[in-house]
């Protein structure tokens, strides 16, 4: 009876420690997984080197000027409903767009916005700092972080001309109806550049759209 009292009391204890193991494996598992999504989501607006991005982007530019705003739900529909395409569900939440300036004889000119979008790449996100001039058109960008090999062909000079002062319109054209490819292969890239030609684009037409329909005052000053 005692042997048979004592082996029930093992397998108590063995069971017990599955349930505990069980359990914090579950409770790490969502913790990194939280851990993940707060990674993820805060990689699509943050600007790690904003007077770093200003000098490359603005030479001249002598001051910024930051505005954080959150992307709603409904900012999201805005987009929607310009482009026939959306950010995505993770990009929602607070953002910031900076204004460039330089001091002419005290007086301070409008240069354009600085504003960081992501797409998710072949080989992880691709992190985009865009420069807009002030009506919204493109400007230039920079990679604050790609690992895609077409790299150095989007960075071209022959891909800067195509979108240098283009308008939303004018690069939607780009693309197929619902946004989800290029009407037709960019014929400055090679057919390996052709997927990270089509993500900037799309990249370039969202942050018009965000930037305009997050901060209307703002880019509505001109």
């Amino acid at each position: 009876m005692v042997m048979s009292i004592n082996s029930i009391s093992q397998d108590l204890t063995k069971h017990t420690n599955r349930k505990n193991i069980l359990t914090q494996t579950v409770v790490v598992s969502l913790l990194l997984s939280c851990l993940a999504s707060t990674v993820f989501a805060q990689a699509y607006c943050a600007l790690r080197q904003p007077h770093r991005a200003q000098q490359i982007l603005f030479p001249k530019s002598t001051q910024l000027e930051t505005f954080t705003d959150e992307v709603t739900a409904k900012h999201r529909a805005a987009v929607q409903k310009e482009l026939n395409f959306s950010i995505h569900k993770d990009e929602l939440g607070l953002h910031t767009l900076y204004a460039s300036f330089v001091d002419q004889e005290g007086t301070l000119k409008h240069l354009g916005y600085i504003h960081v979008r992501s797409e998710q790449g072949e080989w992880g996100l691709i992190e985009i700092t865009w420069a807009l001039y002030p009506d919204l058109t493109i400007k230039a960008f920079t990679f604050q972080r790609c690992r895609e090999s077409a790299r150095e062909e989007i960075q071209s000079d022959a891909f800067n001309k195509l979108i240098h002062k283009k308008t939303a319109k004018e690069l939607r054209v780009y693309l197929n109806g619902d946004g989800s490819a290029l009407k037709t292969p960019l014929s400055i890239l090679s057919k390996d550049a052709q997927s990270l030609g089509f993500r900037m684009i799309r990249s370039a037409l969202k942050t018009i759209a965000v930037t305009r329909a997050v901060w209307p005052k703002v880019t509505s000053v001109e």
